[in-house]
Parts: C-alpha cells; structure tokens; sequence
C-alpha cells in the first residue's frame, strides 16, 4: 500500500506528513472493494495507527480500536470523524500558523467576505442531504450561521471557524465520497481566512516605523522664559 517513493515524499514536519499521508490513505481507500468485512478499513487504521504512535501524535483514535465497538461499523464511523477532525485541525494549524488562538480574530475584506458566504451557502446545500440525526443537523446549521454572522461583522474569530470544523468532523465517517465535498468547502474557508491572516501580517512588516516626534519645551519652561525677558 505504501511504497519507498511515497514516504520518501513525506514532509519531516509529523503534522504536515499526516496530512499527506490520510489524502493518500483516502485515494486508496476509494480504490477498494465495498465490502462488510471491513478489511481495508482496518489495514487503513493500523497504517494510520502506526504512523501516530511512532510519532507520537496526539490524537483521539489512539485510545481505542475496534474490539470497543459492538460494530465495526460504529468503530468506523468514529474513526473516520477523529480523522478528519485531526486532519483539519492540523491543516488549520500549519496555515494560520502554530500560535494561532480560537480567540485570536480577523478582519476579512469585502472580497472574502462574498466569497466565504458562496461557500457557506454550497455547506448548508451539502448538510441538507447528510445522513445524519435532525438534531446532528441542526447542530451543525448552528455553527454555520455563527460563522455567517461573524463574516459580516468587524471580526471573523478563529475559534469560531473551529466550532464547525469540530461539529461537522463528527458527521464524517460513514459515507465518505458523499461527504467529501463539505470537508473540502470547509478546507477552503480555512484558506481563506489564513489568507487574510497572512495579508494582514504582510501590511504590518510593510508599513513605515513611526517616527517619534520630538517634543517641545514644558509649559512651565516657556513661563520661565517669560519672566527672564525684560519687555
């Protein structure tokens, strides 16, 4: 499954190798036969497994395997929604940069703002079809019209863009080629606002030192002044 040239490939950074390594678990996966054994699954999981634990990354599915499911089905599911949400956040964390706080904001310009609510609009169209519970669902609408409502005000927080990174990883799993769309609409949203991140960080290296002004006499001394001046 894995071959020399691939892993040579691999970022040294562990994160960004992660990444890598679960887009092109992914592509094989979709390779494989669909069947109710779940083989490919599990060999999928232990190639991922073995990657977290040599790395020592910190990520939920590490405390647990199949046998604590009743159904390898619901194992699964949880897996793949632990997945996607470690693949976003460390996706989210390399493009907004390692220092980057849920409470941390910015200021999108008009352009972004159009093109992140586009977006949004082909989220909810993707989450109306979702083979989730109503209450998942409505969940997940909430999170997406609080990001809608901080696009269009004075500040876009990042912890906000993470609640529905969060909620929607927890919908991933099951129907994965369906549900491949949203995460990708998620992903360029990120983007989006790491851009402007970085837009933003650029504007401030450019602009000029500001230049003290020198200040002039004290009141005081112009008063003394005065009194030394005989007409």
């Amino acid at each position: 499954m894995l071959n020399e040239e691939f892993l040579r490939s691999l970022p040294d950074d562990p994160e960004l190798a992660f990444i890598e390594l679960v887009d092109y678990l992914d592509d094989w996966l979709r390779t494989r036969v669909n069947d109710q054994n779940f083989y490919s699954e599990r060999k999928y999981a232990d190639t991922l497994r073995a990657f977290v634990d040599e790395y020592d990354i910190d990520v939920p599915f590490r405390q647990y395997t199949s046998v604590n499911f009743d159904h390898e089905g619901d194992w699964w599911a949880r897996f793949s929604a632990d997945v996607n949400y470690a693949q976003s956040r460390f996706r989210f964390r390399h493009k907004l940069g390692a220092r980057m706080l849920p409470s941390s904001s910015v200021t999108l310009n008009t352009e972004r703002r159009a093109e992140i609510h586009s977006l949004i609009a082909k989220i909810r169209k993707v989450v109306a079809v979702l083979d989730v519970s109503e209450d998942k669902r409505d969940r997940i609408y909430s999170r997406i019209a609080a990001l809608a409502k901080e696009v269009d005000q004075s500040k876009t927080f990042y912890g906000t863009l993470m609640g529905l990174i969060v909620e929607t990883s927890g919908a991933l799993g099951a129907a994965a080629e369906r549900l491949d769309p949203l995460a990708r609409l998620i992903r360029r949203i990120t983007s989006i606002v790491a851009d402007q991140k970085t837009a933003d960080e650029q504007l401030k290296l450019a602009a000029p030192p500001e230049t003290k002004r020198i200040e002039g006499p004290a009141r005081q001394q112009y008063q003394d002044l005065d009194d030394d001046i005989p007409f």
